[in-house]
């Protein structure tokens, strides 16, 4: 997190950030707004593009305008509606959307109670193919809006957001047995790992079925898992679904603002690159973890244009590169101002042939002049 230095004119007249160590200048103390003054302007995640927003409480940096990011090289996702998978006694929490746009219909909530532990809040999906191969190493800049109910007696709760590659399986799956853990089992190929698993519900990969998301708690084989699940869950038979696989976890520092008057919690991630399936989504879920005593907390998100009030993912993905290709035997090619441009394969025996300056190279069947020459050539030097 950045924060702005207070300012003075230095001898020159102009202004110069102020350390403890300096002696100021009698009368060179300029009038100082709010911007220059570290308790009322904090910065993090400085994204090129961004502008300066009062939030009630400080200023902060944010994009220029809802669904803006600022510059190119920088995708934002919002914490959104709708719902796609509802709470209720087939699941653990809800699975709400990410979306490139935020959404300003109305204000939503999400709300859930902690005492001395961490527990799954809500989980984010953005439910369309990312269409890459990878995610370029960099910043990622996480955003919560939200408040607690109390903070007495020293209470302290915070947001642990995870992040996921949601991987789109090809097989069917089938659940089976009974209680709070029953038996996955994948129909063919072999979609798991032993890493999958973990008892810790913030440690463990997920799965995503069409009743719910529910944590790997321990592994059998590359096509069987157990799950935890609540006790009323219905088995699933031969249902589509997805592996929501991690890619890092960040913690927020504490909520102190009590609900529903919200406060802005902003802060960055640096991250390696990570290789991905071009097939795959991204996920996010969140986890409250609070200490001190039974402590309620509320995330925000949609129903406002003021951007500290929705809750989002900035990182640094738009940087990569875009897999233009669909079809086995594709090329790439630079095409109008150099843009990644699929090239279809072309028919057996065919070449491929440049057409020259910044034309687009084709596939050409061999003349029979060509092929005589090719088999001359052939002959001198063999």
């Amino acid at each position: 997190m950045a924060i702005r230095k207070p300012l003075y004119l230095g001898a020159n007249g102009t202004p110069t950030e102020m350390n403890l160590s300096d002696e100021l200048p009698v009368g060179n103390l300029p009038e100082l707004t709010e911007l220059a003054v570290p308790a009322t302007t904090v910065l993090a995640g400085q994204w090129p593009g961004d502008v300066v927003q009062f939030d009630g409480t400080v200023w902060r940096n944010m994009p220029l305008a809802v669904g803006s990011p600022g510059a190119a090289g920088v995708d934002t996702f919002y914490n959104a509606s709708p719902t796609l998978i509802a709470a209720g006694s087939q699941n653990l929490f809800p699975l709400h959307s990410l979306a490139k746009t935020a959404v300003t219909t109305g204000e939503l909530s999400v709300s859930k109670t902690a005492t001395d532990e961490t527990v799954p809040l809500a989980a984010w999906l953005y439910d369309t193919p990312l269409g890459r191969t990878s995610l370029p190493a960099g910043l990622w800049t996480m955003s919560l809006f939200g408040g607690v109910d109390t903070v007495a007696n020293g209470r302290l709760s915070w947001v642990t957001r995870r992040l996921f590659e949601v991987v789109v399986e090809g097989m069917s799956l089938t659940t089976t047995g009974s209680g709070s853990s029953r038996t996955a089992t994948a129909a063919s190929g072999t979609p798991f790992v032993s890493g999958d698993a973990n008892p810790d519900p913030i440690l463990a990969h997920y799965l995503q079925t069409p009743k719910g998301l529910y944590p790997i708690i321990s592994y059998s084989s590359a096509t069987v898992v157990t799950i935890a699940t609540p006790s009323a869950y219905v088995n699933e038979s031969g249902v589509a679904w997805h592996k929501w696989k991690a890619l890092f976890a960040t913690p927020s520092i504490a909520f102190t603002s009590i609900s529903p008057t919200y406060m802005a919690q902003v802060w960055d991630s640096l991250q390696n690159g990570f290789t991905i399936a071009d097939t795959s989504k991204l996920g996010a879920m969140d986890f409250h973890s609070a200490v001190g005593g039974p402590t309620t907390l509320t995330l925000a998100y949609d129903g406002n244009t003021d951007l500290s009030r929705n809750s989002r993912i900035s990182s640094t993905m738009a940087a990569g590169q875009a897999n233009p290709m669909t079809t086995g035997g594709d090329l790439i090619y630079g095409g109008s101002n150099g843009v990644q441009s699929r090239l279809p394969n072309g028919s057996a025996g065919q070449i491929l042939t440049s057409n020259g300056g910044t034309a687009a190279p084709s596939w050409q069947t061999l003349t029979a002049a060509s092929k005589g020459f090719s088999i001359l050539m052939t002959q001198i030097f063999s």
